[in-house]
């Protein structure tokens, strides 16, 4: 239960911030190099999953994460709203 109300609150601080700049020190407050790198990783794990261009092998091999990861994250995607997946396949121009 508090871990269910920190993430809310953590989503509502995250909501206020509008400003690149402050996102990115913010975000550099909240996560270590190792959690960035996780979560970068899981972002273009779940973009090229939803693009499905390629097997998810290659995808495990191109970004150094094991067929387990891209597995849990092909079945996060199974749930995931088609609102939701369509912001990970806009434009880069649209997406900043």
């Amino acid at each position: 239960m508090i871990m269910e109300s920190n993430w809310k609150s953590l989503v509502k601080l995250l909501q206020q911030t509008n400003d690149e700049t402050e996102m990115t020190k913010l975000l550099d407050f909240l996560f270590t190099l190792e959690e960035k790198h996780q979560i970068s990783n899981r972002y273009a794990l779940a973009e090229l999953m939803i693009l499905g261009e390629k097997p998810q092998r290659e995808i495990a091999k191109n970004l150094g994460v094991s067929i387990s990861t891209v597995t849990r994250c092909s079945n996060a995607l199974k749930v995931l709203p088609d609102e939701i997946k369509q912001k990970f396949i806009q434009p880069q121009s649209q997406k900043s």
